[in-house]
């Protein structure tokens, strides 16, 4: 798992990394939990779970799942994401995207594939397709790139 410390603008260095343990399958899950907030870019090369505030824009290499509680305002990008809470941003999956019934999406889609729930909230253009999953693979791995060379 890569990390990368940045320094806000009153130059503190702030570094949240909580890790859940599934001692039967040994993956890594990081979690941003209810009442957490994040000023700044996070990426992460596995999966990632959200209940907190996310101010900036989200990478994930792996799954993306976000509870209720969570809240991203920024562009979203994961292989496959599973939704429960706000975004006010763009998403690009380049798998499964699932909108549960209590999500609300405000922004543009770019995904492969797509679930949504009776009672889910999607306000925006979507475009999918198998073109898109090329795409959507390319950009996380350009988006992972660009901020890792900042």
């Amino acid at each position: 798992m890569k990390q990368k410390t940045k320094k806000s603008s009153n130059n503190k260095s702030i570094e949240i990394n909580f890790i859940i343990t599934n001692y039967d399958n040994m993956e890594q899950i990081n979690v941003i939990s209810k009442g957490t907030s994040i000023k700044g870019d996070v990426v992460s090369d596995g999966d990632m779970r959200v209940d907190g505030t996310i101010n900036g824009n989200l990478i994930v290499k792996g799954k993306l799942f976000m509870g209720e509680n969570g809240y991203i305002n920024g562009t979203v990008a994961s292989q496959n994401a599973e939704l429960a809470g706000r975004i006010d941003g763009n998403i690009r999956v380049s798998g499964l995207l699932s909108l549960l019934k209590t999500s609300i999406i405000k922004g543009d889609l770019v995904i492969s594939q797509i679930s949504i729930e009776p009672g889910a909230r999607f306000s925006g253009h979507c475009s999918m397709g198998e073109e898109e999953r090329t795409e959507n693979n390319t950009y996380i791995e350009q988006s992972e790139e660009q901020y890792i060379a900042q």
